[in-house]
């Protein structure tokens, strides 16, 4: 089947990696990292981009709107090279957000934000999985201060810039979302929340005693319970609905289209390495990197052609192996109850 091709000048949205571990290396160790070249696993491996990068980029994507900096993938890793490299887009009129996990609070922020317009700025998300010190030391792998992260976001209040909480949710910390929520939208009046789960975020190698994917009816629940304190408290909330009912199933069938077979895709991602790579689908670039992911040299890169039998090949890689042995094809069945395994498709709280 030949592959279809896409014109890059149709991007909207980039999701933007920095480098492969950069300069200093990534300030987190996510034992769930779904970037196997991130983190301290591949600690010989090191590519910082550059401005020259940036302005490619630039060139190469002229309908571009929105940049999203994933940094290494933490801007706090290099916040001096993404505050120049925010500049750069800013320069042409396109808006930035900002990812981090909060380490190095205040400072890290005032970095990222030197000499940066600020009305450019869309958000800046923090990648917060729980209050508990312990399940987020467990989880980024690093010991994270929480006061150092509350004082990066206090610095993003007292300049109005809006934050997004961005939580990833397993087992290990899958009892204290509704907890998280509750203390930041009470104490610092946040109401924007996107969940991922690990059963998306975490490929391999898995931590098995930290990276348990939630189990699909245990996720089935907690995505509605998250949903139902959204609805309740007027919280603009986003999450991976990867488990449906039967009736749920329907309503996707009707109105969702798969990423991987998008016939016209808006979002971009690109790694910062020796070279510039691309890919519109970093899950299945994942799992099958020499088809997905293209050098970015050219306006034309190659979209993945539709699966002819429908079989997903990141479906053991996405659930694991224990969990996808549990499967009937693409059913998981617990006391009489099916959930349908679907992918990429989103539930929302308050728009």
């Amino acid at each position: 089947m030949k592959k279809q091709s896409f014109n890059l000048s149709k991007i909207k949205e980039l999701t933007l990696y920095t480098g492969t571990n950069g300069k200093f290396g990534c300030s987190c160790n996510c034992p769930g990292c779904s970037q196997t070249n991130y983190g301290k696993q591949n600690m010989n491996n090191f590519h910082q981009g550059t401005l020259k990068q940036i302005e490619e980029i630039i060139n190469i994507l002229p309908e571009l709107e929105k940049a999203y900096f994933l940094g290494n993938p933490d801007c706090s890793v290099d916040p001096e090279f993404c505050s120049k490299a925010a500049r750069l887009f800013i320069e042409k009129g396109i808006h930035v957000m900002f990812s981090t996990s909060g380490i190095g609070g205040e400072e890290t922020i005032k970095k990222l934000l030197d000499d940066v317009d600020l009305n450019f700025i869309d958000y800046i998300s923090f990648s917060i999985d729980s209050l508990d010190s312990k399940i987020e030391s467990a989880l980024k792998g690093v010991n994270i201060p929480f006061d150092t992260v509350l004082s990066g976001i206090e610095y993003c209040q007292a300049h109005k810039i809006p934050i997004k909480i961005q939580p990833t949710v397993w087992q290990i910390n899958q009892n204290t979302c509704i907890e998280l929520m509750e203390f930041f939208r009470l104490q610092y009046e946040i109401n924007w929340f996107t969940f991922h789960t690990g059963s998306f975020e975490g490929f391999y190698p898995l931590s098995p005693k930290v990276c348990r994917h939630v189990l699909p009816d245990e996720w089935h629940k907690l995505s509605n319970d998250i949903i139902d304190y959204s609805t309740a408290n007027n919280v603009n909330t986003y999450l991976p609905a990867i488990f449906l009912t039967e009736s749920e199933l329907e309503i996707y069938k009707a109105t969702y289209i798969p990423h991987c077979t998008n016939p016209e895709p808006t979002n971009l991602q690109i790694w910062m390495e020796d070279t510039l790579k691309s890919t519109f689908y970093p899950i299945l670039n994942s799992v099958r990197p020499t088809l997905y992911t293209q050098e970015f040299n050219s306006s034309i890169i190659p979209t993945p052609a539709k699966n002819p039998n429908n079989q997903c090949p990141v479906q053991t890689f996405v659930l694991g192996h224990e969990l996808s042995r549990k499967f009937t094809g693409n059913i998981w069945e617990k006391d009489g109850q099916k959930l349908y395994s679907i992918c990429r498709y989103y539930k929302k709280g308050v728009n």
